[in-house]
């Protein structure tokens, strides 16, 4: 059986849309979540999928934040 590689669901515009409905920039959403700064725009300009997984720890954190 050959490992298929899952693509995540999540767009970077739900990423984009979740972190200005709370009023977070890039730096701060990113320091939140412990990635870089260029790793957290990779994630907002689709060049990195963000899991689903790392997503709703987003959503949850960001909600706390």
């Amino acid at each position: 059986m050959a490992n298929k590689k899952r693509i995540s669901s999540i767009t970077p515009a739900q990423i984009i849309d979740t972190r200005n409905a709370v009023g977070l920039s890039q730096t701060t959403a990113a320091a939140l979540m412990q990635y870089s700064e260029r790793q957290w725009r990779n994630f907002e300009t689709g060049k990195t999928a963000m899991s689903e997984a790392i997503f709703n720890s987003f959503q949850q954190m960001s909600r706390n934040h």
